[in-house]
């Protein structure tokens, strides 16, 4: 029995160690980059009144919960750059600890550890720890969700899915594709264990579709709402093939959006890895992760099909997918190592740690220390007009939403346009304004942001 608890303390250290290590990762230089445009859609919104924000929201094309929760959060720590961070700092760290809880329901202590590991080093995961947006709230929500979906295969009661499960949906869109891949899930659990045939289990069954219809049931108000926002938002990318999604799945999940290719090193040592992964998911019939990781990103594909909206950090829905199957992946080749030769146990286990960590290295690297990598950086825009800029000039901003994160940073009394006034653009009255603007000042300070959304056919540059 001694031996037994010092097993157990040693494995929550650890687990905690990789916990202190995912929130330095996280807070450290939290502050290093400017806020950039999204950013301070966030801290505009978020000390608004509750009813404002929902009013708000239902014009733009994110659900309302990420701006509420904000809301609180700046009521608490303030609106500086780090602090309207920090959540999403939390939120992330959070979210190492529910996949590791999650391996731990796969497989075991093993497949926890060696899933929280790349979770708390993961590159991708850091830098939208980093930033004041609800991408890491929805994927801790995600994670949650899974981790619910998980206890509910067992029996246990499905009103924590279903909340965490809301929750979720209300803070992303693209949330919905998460619920596609436990729904398929669920299906390929039924089939392969023949559920059906039990008659408790048939009740379970039927509570899981009675779980589905009252989750519909209860997004379907808010998606009628803003369904003027989601039906005429235009397309956010080219057109995409799965080539391409798979190229870019294999870059961002290991070196995240600091570098621009994938080592070829990394890339190798990260196929083992998950080639071990879905061995080890197909022999335990565990292949939650499969459906983790596989389903947004193919759910992407489809619907690009008809409007292309393609953007890497809508995979980070399946991000912690892929770390657990890097951590079944390790522990099946331990088990099997283990097997054969355990004197190789220990060299193993080192090596793999050892390569995690030499694959994040470079990427965490130029994502701390290299601008080019970096977001759009208002604060330098703002005290280079406020050094350049006289009594008689003005400030051009091609991009509304550019208005909020600009005042955030900008003190001074120039005069301000955010063009253009409407979407889709008014060709006539845009072009009435520039020309006022000509006549009324010595020079215009220009700044241009996402025109191929509001402005596709260039017209304020020209």
């Amino acid at each position: 029995m001694r031996q037994r608890r010092g097993f157990f303390s040693s494995y929550h250290l650890a687990l905690g160690l990789l916990l202190l290590i995912a929130l330095f990762l996280r807070l450290y230089r939290i502050d290093g980059q400017s806020l950039w445009s999204d950013e301070g859609n966030s801290v505009a919104m978020a000390p608004r009144p509750i009813m404002d924000i929902l009013q708000r929201t239902a014009r733009d094309i994110h659900p309302p919960l990420y701006y509420m929760v904000l809301h609180g959060w700046v009521a608490l720590v303030g609106r500086s750059e780090a602090a309207v961070r920090a959540l999403s700092a939390l939120l992330g760290v959070a979210t190492v600890a529910l996949t590791a809880a999650l391996g731990y329901h796969l497989g075991g202590r093993r497949v926890a550890l060696f899933a929280a590991l790349p979770a708390a080093l993961a590159p991708f995961a850091i830098y939208y720890s980093q930033e004041a947006r609800m991408y890491m709230l929805v994927t801790f929500l995600a994670a949650a969700s899974w981790l619910a979906f998980k206890q509910g295969l067992k029996g246990k009661p499905l009103v924590v899915y279903f909340l965490l499960t809301l929750a979720m949906l209300y803070t992303h869109y693209y949330a919905l594709s998460v619920l596609v891949a436990q729904s398929l899930a669920w299906l390929w659990e039924t089939v392969q264990t023949r559920r059906w045939e039990r008659r408790w289990e048939r009740r379970w069954g039927l509570r899981w579709v009675a779980v589905q219809l009252a989750l519909v049931a209860a997004y379907l108000p808010w998606l009628w709402y803003a369904r003027e926002s989601i039906l005429n938002w235009p397309s956010i990318s080219s057109e995409i093939a799965l080539p391409f999604i798979a190229g870019e799945m294999a870059r961002v999940f290991t070196v995240g959006l600091a570098m621009d290719t994938l080592p070829w090193w990394v890339a190798l040592g990260a196929t083992l890895l998950c080639a071990a992964g879905v061995f080890g998911a197909v022999r335990q019939r565990a292949l939650l992760p499969l459906f983790y990781v596989l389903v947004p990103p193919l759910l992407m594909l489809i619907l690009s099909l008809d409007r292309p909206f393609w953007n890497p950090k809508f995979l980070l829905l399946a991000l912690p997918g892929y770390h657990l199957l890097l951590g079944l992946g390790a522990a099946t080749l331990l088990r099997q190592t283990e097997r054969m030769e355990p004197r190789l146990l220990p060299p193993l286990a080192l090596g793999m740690a050892l390569f995690l960590l030499l694959a994040v290295k470079q990427p965490l690297q130029n994502g701390y220390w290299n601008p080019r990598y970096w977001r759009d950086d208002y604060r330098a825009i703002v005290r280079t007009i406020q050094a350049q800029a006289g009594p008689g000039d003005a400030i051009l901003l091609d991009g509304a939403g550019q208005m909020e994160i600009f005042d955030y940073y900008y003190q001074g009394t120039l005069p301000r346009y955010a063009l253009p006034a409407t979407r889709p653009l008014d060709e006539t009255a845009t072009l009435r304004q520039l020309e006022e603007m000509a006549v009324s000042h010595d020079r215009l300070f220009a700044l241009w942001w996402a025109e191929e959304e509001g402005d596709p056919t260039r017209l304020i540059p020209r």
